[in-house]
């Protein structure tokens, strides 16, 4: 039997003939389906369907990171209301930059997303949570049902607008 095995993952590795394009990069197949998703995204983000473009926009880049799908999927976080994300997405395309050579379609995203970010920014509101009693670091403290880091609490930390619901729990005490 010890000398099936090599034999086998041969065999394996012959009849799945994506396995070596996964470690080298996306597929034919990866790319196309990445552009269809893009495709039926801009669609929806056209017709004001945020979370459904918000998912194929996530999904087209999860299948081929590209900046024309991320500030795609920003604009359809700001339609979602999550402001927070949108801006974290629209930094991380500014932040990664394009490549001079880049597609047209890539520099223009970076562009897009210089200016829009300026649009999000000042939407976005700060709180401040802050605890009275126990060691921060023995608290939860959730906000939306979030659980903020220990280390985030006391300092400024950005929510989307609208009623936030915060919630704290430590041993020994009720909760709040």
């Amino acid at each position: 039997m010890k000398h099936f095995l090599p034999s086998a993952l041969l065999v394996l590795a012959s009849l799945v003939p994506g396995l070596a394009a996964a470690q080298g990069g996306p597929s034919a197949a990866d790319r196309a389906t990445a552009r269809r998703l893009a495709t039926e995204g801009q669609i929806a983000l056209k017709k004001g369907d945020y979370d459904t473009a918000a998912d194929r926009f996530q999904r087209a880049n999860d299948l081929l990171a590209a900046p024309t799908f991320l500030v795609r999927l920003a604009r359809a976080r700001v339609g979602q209301g999550r402001l927070v994300e949108a801006y974290e997405i629209y930094r991380k395309i500014i932040r990664d930059g394009v490549e001079p050579d880049a597609p047209e379609p890539f520099k223009r995203a970076l562009t897009e997303a210089k200016q829009e970010v300026k649009a999000v920014e000042p939407r976005l509101a700060w709180v401040s949570v802050n605890v009275v009693g126990p060691n921060p670091s023995e608290v939860e403290v959730q906000l939306n049902n979030a659980v903020i880091p220990s280390a985030a609490l006391g300092a400024q930390r950005p929510v989307d607008p609208g009623t936030l619901k915060a919630r704290a729990t430590a041993e020994g005490y009720h909760p709040a």
